[in-house]
């Protein structure tokens, strides 16, 4: 959602008032091999780190012509599927900072909880801010892990999500996956530390099973 083409059908106030503790940048150095990116974007334009999110609030957008506050963002951000097709602005490695040296990444929760530790797919409704995401995880009861389900379905609104989280980790890893957009696929890297979240909806792959 911060891409500039999209963000006008994007309600602004969804992305307003997020956790201070977030923060975003796009980066491609040292996870060019991952993603099959050099030090030029598809118009030739040099790549260059740029912070998205800081402390929760919007600074800059992914955008090849576009500006914000004064400032036009155009760091090499123009990626096309194949040299026959427009290029675009596209994510090129997004990642959610490691929030603080002292924010542990050992998370213990009460009760029963669900931990998802393999996404394979995801998705967000421009309009609205309602996402989807899928993929496998484990049951835990007090911490401990107590059944594995390889179909869980996590769904919400990124206002409610992002304006306070339960926990954010210290450490972040980068994983690639292919993004579809205008017609295009085209592969991309994000990554995140690991975090903790409520007021989302859970659904499995056991019938009646849904908190």
């Amino acid at each position: 959602m911060l891409e500039a083409d999209v963000r006008g059908l994007y309600p602004g106030e969804n992305l307003i008032g997020m956790d201070e503790r977030i923060n975003v940048i796009d980066d491609v150095r040292g996870n060019e091999h991952l993603i099959g990116l050099a030090e030029v974007d598809d118009l030739a334009c040099t790549m260059s780190p740029v912070s998205l999110v800081e402390q929760g609030h919007v600074r800059r957008l992914i955008s090849i012509e576009y500006t914000m506050n004064g400032n036009s963002s155009s760091d090499g951000f123009a990626r096309a599927s194949t040299c026959f097709e427009k290029p675009v602005p596209r994510m090129r490695v997004t990642q959610v900072l490691p929030v603080s040296p002292s924010d542990s990444d050992t998370l213990d929760l009460d009760g029963h909880w669900f931990s998802l530790e393999h996404a394979l797919q995801g998705s967000v409704t421009p309009g609205t801010g309602e996402f989807k995401i899928i993929g496998s995880g484990f049951h835990m009861m007090n911490g401990e892990r107590i059944g594995f389900n390889g179909s869980i379905m996590i769904t919400g609104r990124l206002e409610n999500i992002l304006r306070k989280l339960v926990h954010i980790g210290s450490e972040s890893s980068v994983y690639a996956a292919d993004c579809g957009k205008m017609g295009q696929a085209v592969r991309v890297g994000y990554g995140a530390p690991m975090t903790a979240l409520s007021g989302s909806t859970l659904k499995l792959a056991e019938p009646g099973a849904e908190n």
